[in-house]
C-alpha cells in the first residue's frame, strides 16, 4: 500500500507529524561578512523529505509547512561602508529575504513570523527606524500576503526595548507600526516578547502602562522569564553570575598561565646551559662563563 491510496485526511496527519513542530523552526545566519546563508538551526523535528517523493505528494504537503510553523530569522549584517570598508553595527536587521526567495510564492502560505526587537534605532528621540528596517517590513507586507501574527522578541539585556521609560517604549512600536506593519491587512495579532530575569509587580505595572498606549489594539505585550544571565571563563570551566567576578577570574588565569610559560622557559634555558657546560665542546664558550 503507498501513501496516495489512503485518504488524503489520513496523508495530511501523516504530513504533519513529519513537517510541523510546536516549537518555532528557527535559522541562524552563517558566518561572513554580508548577506551570509540562512541555516536551521536544529535539524531535528522536520523531516522535509518527504516533500521529494512525488509532485503529488509536495503539492499536498508544502501548504502545511508555512501555514502551521512559525518561523523564527535572526540579525545579520545585510550593509556595507566601503569608506571604512566594515559592516556597520546599526545595519544588523531581521534576516528574511533569502527565504522568502527561496520559497518564492509559498511566502503567501505563512501565517507567523518571529524577528527580533530593533537593537538601535537611527534615532531614540524622536524615533526613529534605519531604512534597512523598513525594507525588511515592508518586504514581509508585499510578500506574506495572508500572515496572521508577527512575534517581535526582546532579549535582556542587549534590547533596547524597555518597560521601565513607557514613554518611549510607546513611540518605538509606534515607529515600528507605521514602518509598515500597520499596513499588512491580514495581520491580526503583534506580539512583544520582553524576556525578563524577573517578572515582578514592577515590570507587571509597566506592562499594563504601556498597553494602553499601544497603536492598534493588534499590539499585544507579553512578559517571559528568560534564565538569568551566566558569563563563562575564557577556560570554558567556570560560570560566574557578574562580568566583574568572570574578568578577575580570566585576569587571574591569565596572569597564572603567564608565570608557569616563563619557568618553564627559565627550566629549559638552566637545562641548556648545565648541559653545555657539562660538555668538553663548550667548556670553554665565554658565553657560558
Amino acid at each position: 500500500m503507498s501513501l496516495l491510496s489512503i485518504p488524503i485526511e489520513i496523508r495530511l496527519r501523516v504530513y504533519s507529524e513529519l513537517l510541523v513542530q510546536d516549537s518555532p523552526v528557527e535559522f541562524r545566519a552563517d558566518h561572513g561578512p554580508i548577506n551570509p546563508r540562512l541555516l536551521r538551526m536544529e535539524r531535528q523535528g522536520l523531516y522535509p523529505a518527504i516533500l521529494r517523493v512525488n509532485k503529488t505528494i509536495n503539492r499536498e504537503a508544502i501548504p502545511l509547512v508555512y501555514l502551521n510553523n512559525r518561523f523564527r530569522f535572526p540579525d545579520a549584517y545585510t550593509s556595507f561602508e566601503p569608506d571604512i570598508g566594515l559592516t556597520l553595527y546599526n545595519s544588523d536587521v531581521p534576516y528574511i529575504a533569502p527565504f522568502l526567495r527561496q520559497i518564492g510564492s509559498n511566502a503567501g502560505f505563512l501565517r507567523h513570523v518571529c524577528i527580533n526587537f530593533p537593537t538601535s534605532f537611527a534615532s531614540w528621540k524622536p524615533s526613529v527606524l534605519h531604512e534597512e528596517h523598513i525594507q525588511v517590513f515592508q518586504l514581509i507586507r508585499d510578500t506574506c500576503t495572508d500572515l496572521k501574527t508577527v512575534e517581535i522578541f526582546c532579549k535582556p539585556p542587549d534590547s533596547i526595548f524597555s518597560l521601565w521609560d513607557v514613554d518611549l517604549a510607546a513611540e518605538m512600536l509606534k515607529t515600528l507600526d507605521d514602518a509598515g506593519l500597520k499596513d499588512m491587512p491580514s495581520l491580526e495579532k503583534i506580539f512583544v516578547v520582553r524576556g525578563e530575569y524577573d517578572i515582578d509587580e514592577e515590570a507587571l505595572a509597566s506592562r499594563e502602562s504601556l498597553m494602553q498606549k499601544m497603536p492598534s489594539n493588534k499590539w499585544v505585550i507579553e512578559l517571559t522569564k528568560v534564565p538569568p544571565r551566566v558569563w563563562i571563563s575564557d577556560d570554558g570551566r567556570v560560570e560566574f553570575d557578574n562580568d566583574e567576578d568572570c574578568s578577575r577570574y580570566n585576569d587571574e588565569m591569565n596572569r597564572m598561565e603567564l608565570e608557569r610559560e616563563e619557568r618553564e622557559e627559565q627550566e629549559q634555558w638552566e637545562e641548556e646551559y648545565y648541559r653545555r657546560r657539562n660538555d668538553p665542546y663548550w667548556k670553554n664558550d665565554s658565553d657560558y662563563d
